[in-house]
């Protein structure tokens, strides 16, 4: 496999009308699966738009904020990201922003168990729309 056909894990629960379903691929089957198992649904129980967001998204989306200019601990990542309305597993999470540090976005600092999260780069300006 070449360096760069590595993906990262993904994790998704969708509830739409009476159906819910979960779904656990790599980041490059992630469409053609939602797709399979969207058209198995009834026409009208389906979302108007599915608007899917990876935990990894999530998390960069705080960072592009300027969320993590103050040092964070797990436990705060995972309430702001609920209070947006995603739930992902805490373990998962962790998971995630261990990536990041790796990526040269976060730094982590301290003790096991006790890590904070700070941002290692300054996010891009945001965009005006």
């Amino acid at each position: 496999m070449a360096s760069g056909e590595l993906k990262t894990d993904i994790r998704l629960k969708i509830k739409t009308g009476k159906v819910e379903f979960e779904i656990e691929c790599k980041e490059n089957q992630l469409k053609g699966i939602l797709e399979k198992i969207l058209s198995t649904i009834p026409p009208q129980q389906r979302l108007s738009s599915v608007k899917v967001e990876t935990c990894k998204h999530a998390i960069q989306k705080l960072w592009l904020e300027g969320w993590f200019s103050s040092p964070k601990t797990l436990t705060e990542v995972c309430i702001e990201i609920s209070r947006r309305g995603f739930q992902y597993d805490r373990g998962y999470v962790a998971h995630v922003l261990v990536d990041l540090v790796k990526e040269n976005l976060l730094n982590r600092e301290g003790q096991p168990r006790r890590y904070l999260y700070v941002q290692k780069k300054e996010p891009p300006p945001l965009q005006k729309d």
